[in-house]
């Protein structure tokens, strides 16, 4: 649903240093209510409140304000490097405070089994290939850090990255992690050969793969900040990237050239369309 702001008329936005999107505020009816389950560690049960609600606000698509770095970039690999050397950082400075004026340090076995104590706590939040890399960096803790800290963006590109990496692995992409040209060229050749041989199959699965690789948040975050850098691209507003599921209630982020936007815009048409319409 569009909406159309009168003179003097503001729309809210709620907007961080990650994402940005629209609120619209609606007034709650009788019937409407929340549900807070509140529940506490070691039990199985938890207490249930009700509680009455006089407005409730509905928030639009966002926006990523935030571009996530690909898997297999050094940008990606320098923000991980950094979050793990401040974890074993505050887990290394947390020991120290806990040894600190205790009998312990001299004791060597003591302070080995502590320090693997404090090593096991890292590793446990880390796949198995980094643990040299962790290693590594309980070795150099003790000495001055001159890597910045890290911040709350970072941690939200990890994440990120993370179920990007995890969706495209449910899919049952593993091979490929990134949308290039090399994949169009390739596409465009099975496509070539699969017309001399009169078969669809294996072309309709391999758009489906690259389509799949347009999704990932590093390369969705990348294409919207260069289409609002104006480099000479429009956003699609239909089709790949629509997160209603093809609905036509979300605008696509990804980028598409003038000579292909009425194709697009055809697209958005018969989105829009009931299904007896379509019939």
């Amino acid at each position: 649903q569009k909406v159309r702001l009168r003179p003097g008329q503001g729309l809210a936005v709620m907007e961080s240093t990650v994402t940005r999107a629209p609120i619209f505020r609606h007034k709650a009816r009788e019937s409407d209510f929340l549900l807070v389950c509140k529940s506490r560690a070691g039990k199985s049960s938890g207490e249930f409140h009700l509680r009455s609600l006089s407005s409730a606000c509905a928030v639009g698509q966002t926006e990523p304000l935030l571009e996530v770095s690909p898997p297999a970039s050094k940008q990606y690999a320098r923000t991980r490097r950094k979050c793990m050397r401040q974890m074993v950082r505050e887990v290394y400075g947390k020991w120290q405070k806990d040894v600190e004026g205790t009998d312990s340090l001299d004791d060597e076995e003591v302070v080995e089994d502590m320090l693997k104590d404090a090593l096991d706590s890292v590793l446990k939040w880390w796949p198995s290939r980094d643990a040299s890399a962790i290693r590594s960096e309980f070795k150099d803790c003790r000495g001055p850090d001159e890597w910045q800290s890290m911040t709350p963006e970072d941690v939200c590109a990890l994440d990120a990255v993370k179920r990007g990496e995890e969706r495209l692995h449910e899919l049952g992409i593993d091979e490929f992690q990134n949308f290039d040209r090399h994949l169009c060229r390739a596409l465009l050749e099975l496509e070539s050969l699969e017309a001399r041989r009169g078969k669809q199959d294996l072309v309709l699965c391999a758009r489906w793969v690259l389509e799949q690789l347009q999704l990932t948040p590093w390369h969705m975050t990348s294409q919207y900040a260069s289409v609002v850098r104006g480099q000479k691209l429009n956003f699609a507003i239909a089709g790949p990237g629509d997160v209603s599921g093809a609905r036509g209630e979300a605008v696509s982020f990804l980028p598409v050239s003038l000579r292909h936007a009425q194709e697009c815009l055809e697209l958005a048409r018969l989105q829009r369309l009931s299904s007896s319409e379509l019939r």
